[in-house]
């Protein structure tokens, strides 16, 4: 199976942040979300991030990734 990755800093509200797609959440209410982070050893694992504000169709990342860190975009559902 091949998933897409991706982490992209942004801009929101003056202020750089980590953001990730939407699509990449798999659950989520107003302040957490659960993604799939890619490790060096190329497995993806479940993890829990605070999330904040959204532009477009990305979210803010408040906490639980790092900016060096692959996040699965698509097919994340298919992990499960």
């Amino acid at each position: 199976m091949v998933a897409n990755v991706e982490i992209t800093p942004t801009i929101i509200d003056a202020k750089a942040v980590l953001v990730v797609p939407i699509s990449a959440l798999l659950e989520a209410n107003q302040q957490a979300a659960v993604v799939f982070v890619v490790g060096a050893d190329l497995l993806a694992s479940r993890r829990s991030i605070g999330i904040g504000a959204m532009q477009g169709s990305a979210i803010e990342v408040t906490s639980g990734l790092r900016l060096a860190e692959n996040v699965v975009v698509r097919g994340a559902a298919y992990l499960d």
